[in-house]
């Protein structure tokens, strides 16, 4: 029971991690493609 509750943790966070690591990625991307677009516009104006 005690192997069974500490495999349901470390699969708990280790889903966690990669949900941050998931919501980092999509942030970082976010802002690059925000940048990208920034410099379109400057490149416009």
């Amino acid at each position: 029971m005690k192997a069974y509750m500490l495999f349901a943790l470390l699969s708990l966070y280790i889903i966690q991690l990669y949900v941050i690591n998931i919501e980092k990625s999509i942030v970082i991307s976010a802002f690059y493609s925000f940048l990208s677009s920034e410099n379109q516009w400057s490149l416009f104006f």
